[in-house]
């Protein structure tokens, strides 16, 4: 069934067909339903589950692919590595709200899993790094180095904008500390994993906090 689907893409693109076929849609929606059927079967292949979740969303079925993250996670709640995916996936769909969410929902029924924490902890900051990334790009902050006069957003509205935006609690690090002060508290005697989030927040060169592994 892939190949068939790989088979109609590579013929509609050699056809320089631009109008959808009945056909187009056909063979990413029957592998979908086989993987649906495959899970229901053998539901306790997490290996299958995350194969399935995969195939749905690199064919962007979006739908298809909560759902079965969802059924995946009803079945398999201490399994980090599908929080961990799932989280990511929201995250990669633009949505922080639902990944924050779903990475804390799992981290109330993991909060010994250093993993997941050291995940969490790399998502805040991800989200952090892209923000100013983006405020960078649109004008309305300047690169570090950059003078008043080279930024775009000379305006009193996107100074004031910045000036909130540098006080919010997420550009100050007050929730990446939260999230780090919580994982400590969750797993207090082990330094290899203080070291690795610390080794976390050091990845992220531009953001504005620092953490220190020992308290």
């Amino acid at each position: 069934e892939k190949n068939l689907a790989r088979l109609v893409e590579k013929r509609r693109k050699r056809l320089s067909v631009k109008k959808d076929g009945k056909y187009r849609h056909g063979p990413k929606r029957q592998i979908c339903h086989i993987y649906n059927r495959a899970v229901t079967k053998f539901s306790g292949n997490t290996d299958l589950w995350m194969e399935a979740i995969q195939n749905a969303v690199d064919t962007k079925s979006t739908n298809i692919a909560s759902k079965l993250i969802g059924r995946a996670l009803q079945i398999f709640p201490r399994n980090e590595n599908l929080w961990i995916f799932a989280g990511g996936n929201e995250f990669e769909k633009g949505d922080m709200s639902a990944a924050r969410a779903m990475m804390q929902r799992g981290l109330r029924l993991n909060k010994t899993k250093q993993r997941m924490w050291e995940e969490y902890f790399r998502l805040e900051f991800r989200y952090l790094h892209k923000l100013r990334a983006r405020r960078i790009v649109l004008g309305i902050d300047k690169e570090e180095g950059e003078s008043k006069t080279e930024s775009k957003g000379d305006g009193s509205d996107a100074e004031e904008d910045t000036e909130k935006f540098k006080n919010s609690i997420l550009y100050k690090g007050t929730l990446l500390k939260i999230v780090y002060e919580k994982a400590i508290e969750a797993i207090p005697e082990d330094i290899t994993f203080r070291a690795n989030l610390a080794e976390v927040a050091a990845s992220f060169f531009d953001s504005p906090i620092k953490l220190v592994a020992t308290d």
